[in-house]
Protein backbone atom coordinates (compact mmCIF):
# COMPACT_ATOMS: atom_id res chain seq x y z
CA UNK A 1 0.00 0.00 0.00
CA UNK A 2 1.98 3.11 -1.29
CA UNK A 3 1.17 5.65 1.05
CA UNK A 4 3.01 8.82 0.98
CA UNK A 5 5.76 10.34 -1.01
CA UNK A 6 7.86 12.44 0.55
CA UNK A 7 11.10 14.39 -1.24
CA UNK A 8 14.56 15.25 1.42
CA UNK A 9 16.98 18.15 0.56
CA UNK A 10 20.53 16.53 0.23
CA UNK A 11 21.37 12.65 1.11
CA UNK A 12 18.95 11.23 3.44
CA UNK A 13 18.12 8.15 4.85
CA UNK A 14 15.04 7.24 6.14
CA UNK A 15 15.61 4.13 8.47
CA UNK A 16 12.20 3.60 10.70
CA UNK A 17 8.36 4.95 10.83
CA UNK A 18 6.15 4.77 13.42
CA UNK A 19 2.30 3.12 12.60
CA UNK A 20 -0.32 4.15 14.94
CA UNK A 21 -3.54 2.63 15.70
CA UNK A 22 -7.07 3.18 13.97
CA UNK A 23 -8.90 5.20 16.04
CA UNK A 24 -11.37 3.74 18.54
CA UNK A 25 -14.31 5.40 20.28
CA UNK A 26 -17.62 4.75 22.75
CA UNK A 27 -20.49 2.79 21.88
CA UNK A 28 -22.28 6.30 21.45
CA UNK A 29 -21.41 8.60 18.75
CA UNK A 30 -22.58 11.37 17.22
CA UNK A 31 -23.26 10.88 13.73
CA UNK A 32 -25.11 13.92 12.26
CA UNK A 33 -24.78 17.79 13.14
CA UNK A 34 -27.48 20.32 11.05
CA UNK A 35 -25.98 23.42 12.38
CA UNK A 36 -26.82 25.92 9.46
CA UNK A 37 -30.13 25.55 8.07
CA UNK A 38 -30.38 27.78 5.00
CA UNK A 39 -32.61 30.46 6.76
CA UNK A 40 -31.27 32.08 9.74
CA UNK A 41 -34.96 32.10 10.73
CA UNK A 42 -35.83 28.20 10.55
CA UNK A 43 -35.03 26.64 14.02
CA UNK A 44 -34.24 23.32 12.55
CA UNK A 45 -30.85 22.89 14.06
CA UNK A 46 -30.15 19.16 15.55
CA UNK A 47 -27.65 17.15 16.44
CA UNK A 48 -28.12 13.08 16.04
CA UNK A 49 -26.82 10.06 17.98
CA UNK A 50 -26.15 6.44 17.49
CA UNK A 51 -25.33 3.58 19.32
CA UNK A 52 -23.20 1.27 17.87
CA UNK A 53 -22.61 -1.35 20.67
CA UNK A 54 -24.89 -4.44 20.86
CA UNK A 55 -26.49 -3.68 24.27
CA UNK A 56 -29.10 -0.74 25.57
CA UNK A 57 -27.38 1.94 27.29
CA UNK A 58 -29.26 3.86 29.67
CA UNK A 59 -28.78 7.61 29.31
CA UNK A 60 -29.86 8.87 32.78
CA UNK A 61 -27.22 11.57 33.57
CA UNK A 62 -26.25 11.99 30.56
CA UNK A 63 -25.69 15.27 28.57
CA UNK A 64 -24.55 17.51 26.10
CA UNK A 65 -22.28 19.89 27.68
CA UNK A 66 -20.61 21.74 25.09
CA UNK A 67 -21.75 23.26 21.48
CA UNK A 68 -25.26 22.89 23.02
CA UNK A 69 -26.62 22.50 26.13
CA UNK A 70 -29.07 19.22 26.80
CA UNK A 71 -29.44 16.77 29.61
CA UNK A 72 -31.39 13.79 29.10
CA UNK A 73 -34.57 13.01 30.97
CA UNK A 74 -33.81 10.16 33.62
CA UNK A 75 -34.53 7.08 32.32
CA UNK A 76 -34.03 7.82 28.61
CA UNK A 77 -32.21 4.46 26.97
CA UNK A 78 -31.31 4.03 23.24
CA UNK A 79 -31.21 1.04 22.21
CA UNK A 80 -28.39 -1.12 19.54
CA UNK A 81 -28.78 0.45 16.13
CA UNK A 82 -31.34 3.07 17.42
CA UNK A 83 -31.29 7.04 16.81
CA UNK A 84 -32.12 9.64 18.95
CA UNK A 85 -32.25 13.76 17.60
CA UNK A 86 -32.23 16.25 19.85
CA UNK A 87 -33.25 20.01 18.07
CA UNK A 88 -32.91 23.54 18.78
CA UNK A 89 -36.69 24.02 18.57
CA UNK A 90 -39.22 21.19 18.55
CA UNK A 91 -41.46 23.13 16.43
CA UNK A 92 -39.64 24.56 13.89
CA UNK A 93 -37.86 21.12 13.54
CA UNK A 94 -40.98 19.06 13.46
CA UNK A 95 -42.32 21.51 10.50
CA UNK A 96 -39.82 20.21 8.60
CA UNK A 97 -39.04 17.27 9.42
CA UNK A 98 -42.15 15.67 11.29
CA UNK A 99 -42.27 14.03 14.60
CA UNK A 100 -39.56 11.22 14.96
CA UNK A 101 -39.73 8.60 16.88
CA UNK A 102 -36.35 9.02 18.65
CA UNK A 103 -36.89 12.63 18.95
CA UNK A 104 -36.24 14.12 22.79
CA UNK A 105 -36.49 17.79 22.99
CA UNK A 106 -34.93 21.10 22.58
CA UNK A 107 -31.53 22.03 23.79
CA UNK A 108 -29.55 25.52 25.04
CA UNK A 109 -27.83 27.87 23.03
CA UNK A 110 -27.73 28.00 19.04
CA UNK A 111 -25.33 25.63 17.21
CA UNK A 112 -21.98 27.94 15.92
CA UNK A 113 -22.10 28.35 12.28
CA UNK A 114 -18.64 28.89 12.35
CA UNK A 115 -17.93 25.71 13.94
CA UNK A 116 -17.18 24.65 17.63
CA UNK A 117 -16.92 21.77 20.07
CA UNK A 118 -19.78 19.50 20.68
CA UNK A 119 -19.06 17.24 23.63
CA UNK A 120 -21.36 14.62 25.10
CA UNK A 121 -20.36 13.36 28.90
CA UNK A 122 -21.88 10.15 30.72
CA UNK A 123 -23.34 10.02 34.16
CA UNK A 124 -19.56 10.63 35.63
CA UNK A 125 -18.97 13.55 33.54
CA UNK A 126 -16.48 11.58 31.30
CA UNK A 127 -16.75 12.54 27.71
CA UNK A 128 -18.22 10.11 25.90
CA UNK A 129 -18.02 11.47 22.41
CA UNK A 130 -16.91 15.14 21.04
CA UNK A 131 -16.88 16.42 17.52
CA UNK A 132 -14.89 19.64 17.04
CA UNK A 133 -16.49 20.70 13.70
CA UNK A 134 -15.74 23.72 11.70
CA UNK A 135 -17.45 25.36 8.50
CA UNK A 136 -13.64 25.84 6.38
CA UNK A 137 -12.26 23.70 4.56
CA UNK A 138 -11.17 20.45 5.09
CA UNK A 139 -14.68 20.13 6.46
CA UNK A 140 -17.64 19.66 4.20
CA UNK A 141 -18.21 23.61 2.98
CA UNK A 142 -21.48 22.05 1.21
CA UNK A 143 -22.98 21.95 4.94
CA UNK A 144 -22.77 25.70 6.01
CA UNK A 145 -25.88 27.17 4.77
CA UNK A 146 -26.46 25.58 1.90
CA UNK A 147 -28.92 22.83 2.92
CA UNK A 148 -26.96 19.98 4.07
CA UNK A 149 -26.26 18.83 7.04
CA UNK A 150 -22.78 16.92 8.40
CA UNK A 151 -23.07 13.26 8.11
CA UNK A 152 -20.76 10.78 9.43
CA UNK A 153 -20.07 8.40 6.93
CA UNK A 154 -19.81 5.13 9.06
CA UNK A 155 -20.74 5.19 12.95
CA UNK A 156 -17.58 3.07 13.92
CA UNK A 157 -15.49 5.47 11.40
CA UNK A 158 -13.40 8.40 13.30
CA UNK A 159 -15.80 11.30 13.74
CA UNK A 160 -13.18 13.76 15.38
CA UNK A 161 -11.77 14.80 12.40
CA UNK A 162 -13.10 15.85 8.91
CA UNK A 163 -12.07 12.56 6.97
CA UNK A 164 -15.29 10.54 7.70
CA UNK A 165 -17.61 13.92 7.67
CA UNK A 166 -19.64 14.15 4.03
CA UNK A 167 -21.99 16.96 3.68
CA UNK A 168 -26.12 15.61 3.15
CA UNK A 169 -26.48 15.00 -0.71
CA UNK A 170 -27.86 12.49 -2.68
CA UNK A 171 -25.75 9.41 -3.52
CA UNK A 172 -26.70 6.34 -5.16
CA UNK A 173 -24.90 3.37 -4.40
CA UNK A 174 -27.59 0.97 -4.74
CA UNK A 175 -29.49 -0.36 -7.51
CA UNK A 176 -33.30 0.74 -7.09
CA UNK A 177 -36.32 -1.05 -8.59
CA UNK A 178 -39.34 -0.06 -10.48
CA UNK A 179 -42.66 -2.18 -11.15
CA UNK A 180 -46.00 -1.26 -11.96
CA UNK A 181 -48.55 -3.18 -12.86
CA UNK A 182 -52.04 -1.98 -15.24
CA UNK A 183 -54.05 -2.78 -18.14
CA UNK A 184 -51.66 -1.30 -20.86
CA UNK A 185 -52.10 -1.11 -24.42
CA UNK A 186 -49.65 -0.98 -27.25
CA UNK A 187 -46.67 -2.43 -29.49
CA UNK A 188 -43.82 -0.09 -29.02
CA UNK A 189 -41.30 0.71 -25.97
CA UNK A 190 -39.28 3.43 -26.06
CA UNK A 191 -37.58 4.96 -23.47
CA UNK A 192 -35.53 7.99 -22.00
CA UNK A 193 -34.32 10.18 -19.03
CA UNK A 194 -35.91 13.46 -17.71
CA UNK A 195 -33.41 15.35 -15.28
CA UNK A 196 -29.71 16.49 -14.88
CA UNK A 197 -28.00 13.06 -14.73
CA UNK A 198 -27.44 9.61 -16.28
CA UNK A 199 -29.25 6.68 -15.72
CA UNK A 200 -28.43 2.88 -15.69
CA UNK A 201 -31.01 0.71 -16.55
CA UNK A 202 -30.68 -2.88 -16.41
CA UNK A 203 -33.32 -6.14 -16.51
CA UNK A 204 -35.96 -4.89 -17.94
CA UNK A 205 -39.26 -7.48 -18.63
CA UNK A 206 -42.99 -6.54 -19.60
CA UNK A 207 -44.97 -9.69 -19.44
CA UNK A 208 -48.63 -11.02 -18.34
CA UNK A 209 -49.46 -10.36 -14.92
CA UNK A 210 -49.44 -13.73 -14.21
CA UNK A 211 -46.58 -14.85 -15.71
CA UNK A 212 -44.34 -15.85 -18.74
CA UNK A 213 -42.07 -15.04 -21.10
CA UNK A 214 -41.16 -10.88 -21.38
CA UNK A 215 -42.13 -9.19 -24.52
CA UNK A 216 -39.06 -7.01 -24.03
CA UNK A 217 -36.13 -8.57 -26.25
CA UNK A 218 -33.13 -7.98 -24.73
CA UNK A 219 -33.87 -6.15 -21.21
CA UNK A 220 -30.78 -7.37 -19.95
CA UNK A 221 -28.55 -5.36 -22.49
CA UNK A 222 -26.38 -8.30 -22.62
CA UNK A 223 -25.85 -8.19 -26.29
CA UNK A 224 -24.59 -5.37 -28.50
CA UNK A 225 -27.83 -2.69 -28.26
CA UNK A 226 -28.37 -2.29 -32.15
CA UNK A 227 -29.21 -6.25 -32.19
CA UNK A 228 -32.79 -5.79 -30.28
CA UNK A 229 -33.25 -1.90 -30.02
CA UNK A 230 -33.21 1.39 -32.06
CA UNK A 231 -30.37 3.86 -30.50
CA UNK A 232 -30.61 7.89 -30.98
CA UNK A 233 -27.44 9.26 -31.55
CA UNK A 234 -24.69 8.45 -28.70
CA UNK A 235 -27.15 9.12 -26.12
CA UNK A 236 -27.11 5.97 -24.75
CA UNK A 237 -24.37 2.63 -24.39
CA UNK A 238 -24.39 -0.56 -23.22
CA UNK A 239 -21.17 -0.72 -20.53
CA UNK A 240 -20.31 -3.53 -18.39
CA UNK A 241 -18.98 -1.03 -15.92
CA UNK A 242 -21.60 -2.03 -13.58
CA UNK A 243 -24.34 -4.21 -14.17
CA UNK A 244 -27.36 -5.01 -11.57
CA UNK A 245 -26.86 -9.16 -12.95
CA UNK A 246 -25.15 -10.38 -15.88
CA UNK A 247 -22.21 -8.76 -17.49
CA UNK A 248 -23.61 -5.52 -18.97
CA UNK A 249 -26.49 -3.11 -18.62
CA UNK A 250 -27.15 0.13 -20.32
CA UNK A 251 -26.12 3.82 -19.63
CA UNK A 252 -28.66 6.72 -20.76
CA UNK A 253 -28.33 10.53 -20.87
CA UNK A 254 -30.80 12.91 -20.00
CA UNK A 255 -32.51 14.75 -22.75
CA UNK A 256 -36.18 15.08 -24.65
CA UNK A 257 -35.76 12.90 -27.16
CA UNK A 258 -36.21 8.84 -26.80
CA UNK A 259 -33.13 7.03 -26.25
CA UNK A 260 -33.67 3.62 -27.09
CA UNK A 261 -36.74 1.66 -28.41
CA UNK A 262 -37.84 -1.25 -29.86
CA UNK A 263 -40.93 -2.97 -31.18
CA UNK A 264 -42.53 -5.79 -28.44
CA UNK A 265 -42.61 -9.30 -29.21
CA UNK A 266 -46.12 -8.73 -30.03
CA UNK A 267 -48.71 -6.41 -29.43
CA UNK A 268 -50.44 -6.08 -25.67
CA UNK A 269 -53.92 -7.67 -25.53
CA UNK A 270 -56.82 -4.97 -24.34
CA UNK A 271 -58.51 -5.55 -21.11
CA UNK A 272 -55.05 -7.51 -20.28
CA UNK A 273 -53.26 -6.76 -17.09
CA UNK A 274 -49.50 -6.76 -17.66
CA UNK A 275 -46.55 -5.68 -15.46
CA UNK A 276 -43.61 -3.80 -16.09
CA UNK A 277 -40.18 -4.40 -14.28
CA UNK A 278 -36.53 -2.85 -13.89
CA UNK A 279 -33.55 -1.88 -12.15
CA UNK A 280 -32.03 1.72 -12.39
CA UNK A 281 -29.29 3.24 -10.76
CA UNK A 282 -29.49 7.22 -10.90
CA UNK A 283 -26.84 9.47 -10.89
CA UNK A 284 -28.47 12.24 -9.49
CA UNK A 285 -31.57 12.70 -7.47
CA UNK A 286 -33.63 14.22 -10.05
CA UNK A 287 -32.54 11.85 -12.90
CA UNK A 288 -35.89 9.59 -13.87
CA UNK A 289 -36.49 6.95 -16.20
CA UNK A 290 -39.08 7.21 -18.24
CA UNK A 291 -40.47 4.36 -19.83
CA UNK A 292 -43.46 4.53 -22.79
CA UNK A 293 -45.90 2.00 -24.26
CA UNK A 294 -47.71 3.46 -27.38
CA UNK A 295 -49.02 2.15 -30.38
CA UNK A 296 -48.22 3.83 -33.54
CA UNK A 297 -50.96 6.54 -34.51
CA UNK A 298 -52.60 5.60 -31.51
CA UNK A 299 -52.60 8.95 -28.87
CA UNK A 300 -54.20 6.57 -25.80
CA UNK A 301 -53.56 8.32 -22.25
CA UNK A 302 -54.33 6.63 -18.42
CA UNK A 303 -53.36 8.11 -14.92
CA UNK A 304 -49.68 5.85 -14.46
CA UNK A 305 -48.61 7.84 -11.36
CA UNK A 306 -50.08 9.41 -8.38
CA UNK A 307 -47.97 10.76 -5.59
CA UNK A 308 -47.56 13.22 -2.58
CA UNK A 309 -46.62 16.74 -3.89
CA UNK A 310 -44.48 19.00 -1.06
CA UNK A 311 -44.45 17.88 2.16
CA UNK A 312 -47.56 16.38 3.17
CA UNK A 313 -47.47 14.95 7.00
CA UNK A 314 -50.16 12.07 5.89
CA UNK A 315 -49.24 9.46 2.68
CA UNK A 316 -52.12 10.24 0.34
CA UNK A 317 -53.17 7.31 -2.27
CA UNK A 318 -55.77 6.15 -4.76
CA UNK A 319 -57.55 3.24 -5.69
CA UNK A 320 -58.77 2.69 -9.41
CA UNK A 321 -62.95 1.95 -8.99
CA UNK A 322 -64.17 1.19 -11.74
CA UNK A 323 -62.19 2.12 -15.93
CA UNK A 324 -63.31 5.63 -15.54
CA UNK A 325 -63.29 5.99 -11.36
CA UNK A 326 -61.17 6.71 -8.79
CA UNK A 327 -61.28 7.28 -5.16
CA UNK A 328 -58.23 9.51 -3.81
CA UNK A 329 -56.78 11.10 -0.38
CA UNK A 330 -54.65 13.51 0.33
CA UNK A 331 -53.17 15.79 3.08
CA UNK A 332 -50.99 18.80 2.64
CA UNK A 333 -51.30 22.59 4.07
CA UNK A 334 -52.89 23.68 0.81
CA UNK A 335 -52.23 24.48 -2.51
CA UNK A 336 -51.65 27.89 -2.70
CA UNK A 337 -48.89 30.47 -2.17
CA UNK A 338 -45.84 29.92 -3.40
CA UNK A 339 -45.89 26.14 -2.63
CA UNK A 340 -48.10 23.23 -3.01
CA UNK A 341 -48.72 20.53 -0.43
CA UNK A 342 -51.80 17.94 -2.35
CA UNK A 343 -51.74 14.25 -3.51
CA UNK A 344 -51.85 13.98 -7.63
CA UNK A 345 -53.07 11.05 -9.69
CA UNK A 346 -51.64 12.37 -13.21
CA UNK A 347 -50.60 11.24 -16.56
CA UNK A 348 -47.88 13.21 -18.73
CA UNK A 349 -49.39 13.93 -21.90
CA UNK A 350 -47.82 16.20 -25.19
CA UNK A 351 -49.48 18.68 -26.77
CA UNK A 352 -53.06 20.22 -26.12
CA UNK A 353 -54.84 18.42 -23.54
CA UNK A 354 -58.45 17.92 -21.89
CA UNK A 355 -59.49 16.35 -18.37
CA UNK A 356 -63.17 16.33 -17.10
CA UNK A 357 -64.47 14.33 -14.25
CA UNK A 358 -67.76 15.10 -11.88
CA UNK A 359 -65.75 15.58 -7.76
CA UNK A 360 -67.31 14.63 -4.69
CA UNK A 361 -67.05 14.77 -1.51
CA UNK A 362 -66.63 11.49 1.12
CA UNK A 363 -67.09 11.40 4.73
CA UNK A 364 -65.71 13.78 7.26
CA UNK A 365 -63.75 17.03 5.68
CA UNK A 366 -61.40 18.70 7.99
CA UNK A 367 -61.43 21.51 6.64
CA UNK A 368 -64.06 24.41 4.81
CA UNK A 369 -61.01 24.95 2.75
CA UNK A 370 -60.24 21.80 1.06
CA UNK A 371 -59.80 21.14 -2.23
CA UNK A 372 -60.85 18.78 -4.74
CA UNK A 373 -60.31 18.37 -8.78
CA UNK A 374 -58.56 18.58 -11.81
CA UNK A 375 -55.64 20.16 -12.70
CA UNK A 376 -52.51 20.40 -15.57
CA UNK A 377 -49.32 20.98 -14.23
CA UNK A 378 -45.63 22.01 -15.39
CA UNK A 379 -44.22 19.72 -13.41
CA UNK A 380 -43.82 17.69 -10.17
CA UNK A 381 -42.23 20.23 -8.12
CA UNK A 382 -44.39 21.73 -5.26
CA UNK A 383 -44.12 25.84 -6.71
CA UNK A 384 -44.82 24.34 -10.07
CA UNK A 385 -47.15 27.16 -12.56
CA UNK A 386 -50.45 24.87 -13.12
CA UNK A 387 -54.37 25.92 -13.78
CA UNK A 388 -56.78 23.93 -11.95
CA UNK A 389 -60.78 23.75 -11.47
CA UNK A 390 -61.41 22.76 -7.47
CA UNK A 391 -64.38 22.31 -5.38
CA UNK A 392 -64.23 23.27 -1.86
CA UNK A 393 -66.14 22.23 0.83
CA UNK A 394 -67.73 25.43 2.17
CA UNK A 395 -66.41 28.21 -0.93
CA UNK A 396 -67.98 26.41 -3.65
CA UNK A 397 -65.88 25.94 -7.30
CA UNK A 398 -62.93 27.83 -7.86
CA UNK A 399 -60.75 28.43 -10.60
CA UNK A 400 -57.03 29.03 -9.76
CA UNK A 401 -53.66 29.05 -10.95
CA UNK A 402 -50.24 29.98 -10.65
CA UNK A 403 -48.79 31.53 -14.18
CA UNK A 404 -44.98 30.45 -13.08
CA UNK A 405 -42.87 28.47 -10.84
CA UNK A 406 -42.57 30.14 -7.23
CA UNK A 407 -45.05 32.72 -7.99
CA UNK A 408 -48.31 33.63 -5.54
CA UNK A 409 -51.64 31.80 -6.68
CA UNK A 410 -54.63 33.69 -8.18
CA UNK A 411 -58.48 32.33 -7.50
CA UNK A 412 -61.54 32.96 -9.33
CA UNK A 413 -65.07 32.13 -7.67
CA UNK A 414 -67.16 30.23 -9.75
CA UNK A 415 -70.69 28.77 -9.02
CA UNK A 416 -71.32 28.32 -5.63
CA UNK A 417 -71.71 24.29 -5.96
CA UNK A 418 -71.61 22.45 -2.69
CA UNK A 419 -70.35 18.56 -2.10
CA UNK A 420 -70.41 17.96 -5.69
CA UNK A 421 -69.18 19.24 -9.21
CA UNK A 422 -68.27 18.15 -12.97
CA UNK A 423 -65.68 20.08 -14.19
CA UNK A 424 -64.14 20.27 -17.49
CA UNK A 425 -60.44 21.58 -17.98
CA UNK A 426 -58.90 22.14 -21.52
CA UNK A 427 -55.63 23.40 -22.38
CA UNK A 428 -54.78 24.10 -26.23
CA UNK A 429 -50.96 25.96 -26.68
CA UNK A 430 -50.21 27.97 -24.02
CA UNK A 431 -54.30 28.82 -23.41
CA UNK A 432 -56.11 27.46 -20.80
CA UNK A 433 -60.17 27.32 -20.50
CA UNK A 434 -62.56 25.49 -18.58
CA UNK A 435 -66.42 24.69 -18.00
CA UNK A 436 -68.83 23.52 -15.20
CA UNK A 437 -71.70 21.32 -15.74
CA UNK A 438 -74.08 22.25 -13.06
CA UNK A 439 -76.81 19.60 -14.83
CA UNK A 440 -77.78 20.87 -17.97
CA UNK A 441 -74.42 20.19 -20.07
CA UNK A 442 -71.51 22.21 -19.56
CA UNK A 443 -70.77 25.93 -19.35
CA UNK A 444 -68.10 28.17 -19.88
CA UNK A 445 -66.46 29.22 -16.68
CA UNK A 446 -63.21 30.90 -17.80
CA UNK A 447 -61.47 31.37 -20.96
CA UNK A 448 -58.34 33.33 -22.37
CA UNK A 449 -56.05 32.36 -19.75
CA UNK A 450 -52.69 32.36 -20.96
CA UNK A 451 -49.39 31.16 -19.67
CA UNK A 452 -46.33 28.70 -20.77
CA UNK A 453 -46.05 25.42 -19.49
CA UNK A 454 -43.09 22.75 -21.32
CA UNK A 455 -43.84 19.38 -22.42
CA UNK A 456 -44.81 17.15 -21.41
CA UNK A 457 -47.37 18.74 -18.81
CA UNK A 458 -48.85 16.76 -15.92
CA UNK A 459 -52.81 16.26 -16.22
CA UNK A 460 -54.84 14.35 -13.18
CA UNK A 461 -57.23 14.54 -10.48
CA UNK A 462 -55.87 16.61 -7.31
CA UNK A 463 -56.82 16.61 -3.44
CA UNK A 464 -55.62 18.43 -0.35
CA UNK A 465 -56.69 18.81 2.97
CA UNK A 466 -56.06 22.13 3.32
CA UNK A 467 -54.96 21.05 7.19
CA UNK A 468 -52.38 19.29 9.11
CA UNK A 469 -51.56 15.93 10.12
CA UNK A 470 -53.73 16.04 13.19
CA UNK A 471 -56.80 16.58 11.41
CA UNK A 472 -56.38 13.70 9.20
CA UNK A 473 -56.80 13.66 5.07
CA UNK A 474 -59.53 14.44 2.71
CA UNK A 475 -61.24 11.99 0.70
CA UNK A 476 -63.18 12.76 -3.17
CA UNK A 477 -64.46 9.93 -5.42
CA UNK A 478 -63.92 11.23 -9.29
CA UNK A 479 -66.51 9.52 -11.84
CA UNK A 480 -66.78 9.73 -15.40
CA UNK A 481 -63.50 10.60 -15.46
CA UNK A 482 -61.90 11.40 -19.27
CA UNK A 483 -58.74 12.51 -20.70
CA UNK A 484 -58.19 13.64 -24.23
CA UNK A 485 -55.39 14.79 -26.30
CA UNK A 486 -52.02 14.29 -26.53
CA UNK A 487 -49.82 12.75 -29.22
CA UNK A 488 -47.58 10.20 -28.88
CA UNK A 489 -47.62 9.62 -25.23
CA UNK A 490 -48.59 6.36 -24.30
CA UNK A 491 -49.04 5.07 -21.42
CA UNK A 492 -46.15 6.78 -18.98
CA UNK A 493 -44.07 5.27 -16.38
CA UNK A 494 -41.52 7.80 -14.48
CA UNK A 495 -39.62 6.68 -11.23
CA UNK A 496 -40.16 9.37 -8.44
CA UNK A 497 -37.78 11.83 -7.79
CA UNK A 498 -35.52 10.61 -5.16
CA UNK A 499 -34.32 13.00 -1.73
CA UNK A 500 -32.40 15.38 -2.60
CA UNK A 501 -29.76 15.38 -0.42
CA UNK A 502 -31.09 17.29 2.79
CA UNK A 503 -30.26 16.02 6.63
CA UNK A 504 -31.42 12.43 7.30
CA UNK A 505 -32.31 12.92 11.64
CA UNK A 506 -33.23 9.71 12.89
CA UNK A 507 -32.08 7.59 9.80
CA UNK A 508 -29.45 6.16 7.92
CA UNK A 509 -27.64 8.89 6.32
CA UNK A 510 -27.57 9.95 2.90
CA UNK A 511 -24.02 9.47 2.53
CA UNK A 512 -23.76 6.25 4.56
CA UNK A 513 -20.58 3.63 3.44
CA UNK A 514 -19.82 0.27 4.72
CA UNK A 515 -16.76 -0.26 6.71
CA UNK A 516 -15.41 -1.92 4.00
CA UNK A 517 -16.40 1.10 1.45
CA UNK A 518 -13.86 3.40 3.70
CA UNK A 519 -10.77 4.70 2.36
CA UNK A 520 -7.42 4.17 4.33
CA UNK A 521 -6.59 7.78 6.27
CA UNK A 522 -3.12 9.56 6.86
CA UNK A 523 -4.11 11.50 9.65
CA UNK A 524 -0.08 13.11 10.34
CA UNK A 525 2.95 12.86 9.00
CA UNK A 526 5.93 14.13 10.52
CA UNK A 527 9.72 13.63 10.14
CA UNK A 528 12.78 14.16 12.65
CA UNK A 529 14.84 15.95 12.78
CA UNK A 530 12.66 18.53 10.97
CA UNK A 531 15.93 20.27 9.15
CA UNK A 532 18.11 17.35 8.26
CA UNK A 533 21.48 17.75 6.78
CA UNK A 534 23.36 15.42 4.26
CA UNK A 535 24.47 13.20 6.95
CA UNK A 536 21.28 12.52 9.32
CA UNK A 537 18.84 9.68 9.43
CA UNK A 538 15.76 11.01 8.91
CA UNK A 539 12.47 9.02 10.91
CA UNK A 540 9.29 9.17 9.48
CA UNK A 541 6.40 8.73 11.38
CA UNK A 542 2.92 7.85 10.16
CA UNK A 543 -0.71 7.91 11.83
CA UNK A 544 -3.16 6.00 9.51
CA UNK A 545 -6.25 4.83 10.10
CA UNK A 546 -8.11 2.30 8.67
CA UNK A 547 -11.94 0.44 9.38
CA UNK A 548 -10.06 -2.71 8.06
CA UNK A 549 -6.73 -4.52 9.01
CA UNK A 550 -3.70 -2.78 7.88
CA UNK A 551 -1.25 -4.89 5.96
CA UNK A 552 1.75 -3.01 5.09
CA UNK A 553 2.76 0.68 4.44
CA UNK A 554 5.14 1.82 1.90
CA UNK A 555 7.13 5.29 2.03
CA UNK A 556 8.34 6.13 -1.34
CA UNK A 557 10.80 9.14 -0.81
CA UNK A 558 12.95 11.33 -3.34
CA UNK A 559 16.11 12.79 -3.34
CA UNK A 560 16.80 16.44 -4.13
CA UNK A 561 20.39 17.84 -4.56
CA UNK A 562 20.72 21.22 -1.92
CA UNK A 563 18.51 24.14 -4.11
CA UNK A 564 16.46 22.17 -5.97
CA UNK A 565 13.15 22.12 -6.39
CA UNK A 566 10.56 20.00 -8.27
CA UNK A 567 7.22 20.69 -9.06
CA UNK A 568 4.23 18.10 -9.06
CA UNK A 569 4.38 19.29 -13.00
CA UNK A 570 7.90 18.51 -13.74
CA UNK A 571 8.97 15.37 -15.10
CA UNK A 572 11.24 14.41 -12.81
CA UNK A 573 8.34 13.92 -10.42
CA UNK A 574 7.73 11.01 -12.00
CA UNK A 575 10.77 9.23 -12.01
CA UNK A 576 13.85 8.70 -8.94
CA UNK A 577 11.40 7.60 -6.39
CA UNK A 578 12.55 4.99 -4.13
CA UNK A 579 10.21 2.36 -1.91
CA UNK A 580 10.38 0.85 0.97
CA UNK A 581 8.43 -0.42 3.43
CA UNK A 582 7.21 1.53 6.87
CA UNK A 583 8.26 -0.78 10.09
CA UNK A 584 5.57 -1.99 12.87
CA UNK A 585 7.75 -4.51 14.76
CA UNK A 586 7.97 -2.61 18.22
CA UNK A 587 12.05 -2.13 17.23
CA UNK A 588 13.20 1.32 17.58
CA UNK A 589 12.09 3.67 16.49
CA UNK A 590 9.04 1.89 16.09
CA UNK A 591 7.66 1.94 19.48
CA UNK A 592 5.10 -0.80 19.47
CA UNK A 593 4.52 -3.90 16.96
CA UNK A 594 1.25 -4.73 15.49
CA UNK A 595 -0.42 -1.38 16.73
Amino acid sequence: MNMTRYGFWGTAFVTSVVLFPYFVHGDIVITEIFYHPESECEPEEFVEIFNTGDDTVDLTGWAFTEGVVYRFPDGTRISSGEHLVICRDLQGFEARFGALPGLLGSFARKLNNDGEDIILTDADGEIVDRVDYDDIFPWPVKADGLGGSLELVNPFADNEGPQYWRPSEFSSTEWLHFSEQGQFSGSILAIRVEGSGECLLDDLYLRPAGGGESLVRDGGFENALTNAWSIAADTAERTEDDAHSGRSCVRLQPGDDVLVSQNLTSALTEGETYEISFWYKPSSSDARIVVQIQSEGVNQVTFTSGRDIGRTGLDGGHEQLSPDSFEVWGCGNDIWHQSDAFYFLYAAMEGDASIEATVEWIGTVPDPWSKAGVMIRDSLQPGSAHSMMILSLNYGTRLQFRPFSGMDSQDYPGPALRGKARFRLTRTGEEFSGEVDQGNGFEPFFNGLQFPMTSPVYVGLCVTSHADRDRGLARARFTQVALSGGSGSGQRFTTPELPSGGPTPGRQNSQYRRQTELPPFVKSVSHLPETPDSTDKVTVSAQIQDSNAILSVDLDYQVVPPGGYIRITDPEYQTNWTRIPMRDDGVLPDRRAGD
